[in-house]
């Protein structure tokens, strides 16, 4: 089984210790996948998309209890990186990564965790997922995928 993987472990590292750039990379990252997908260039925004992802993954779980903020800078991440692998006919990537994101907001609602925003980011997800593959059930069994580069 295979995750994505669009940082290095070297600058995930220093992310988690780092909140501050944490939160530039997500912002600078989340936007320019924005951009490059209103230029079409699916698969540069899908390598941003990713890098906003996985930072907004770092910094969910930073706070012991994050917050709101924390959930919708996930789910937006996640489903920008869901439209931008479907975009480029990578089907069971996308519904691997909305069903790992669901997975962990899933972990969330266990802990109590912000339930409103978790569950209205889980309705995001699941549309998400189920958008990645026309026609698809509600079944979003994550089994990894291997990395765009």
């Amino acid at each position: 089984m295979h995750k994505m993987r669009f940082l290095c472990a070297t600058h995930r590292a220093w992310l988690k210790d780092n909140p501050l750039a944490a939160n530039s990379l997500w912002l600078r990252s989340q936007q320019r996948g924005q951009e490059l997908a209103e230029e079409q260039d699916y698969l540069d925004a899908a390598r941003h998309a990713g890098a906003a992802f996985e930072t907004a993954g770092i910094l969910l779980g930073r706070p012991a209890r994050p917050g709101a903020l924390d959930i919708r800078r996930f789910t937006e991440s996640c489903t920008l990186l869901v439209d931008m692998l479907q975009r480029l006919g990578e089907h069971d990537g996308a519904r691997n990564m909305a069903a790992a994101a669901i997975a962990r907001m899933e972990q969330l609602l266990l802990r109590g965790v912000e339930r409103t925003a978790v569950l209205d980011a889980c309705q995001r997800l699941l549309q998400a997922g189920q958008t990645a593959v026309p026609g698809a059930s509600g079944n979003m069994a994550y089994r990894g995928a291997a990395p765009l580069h």
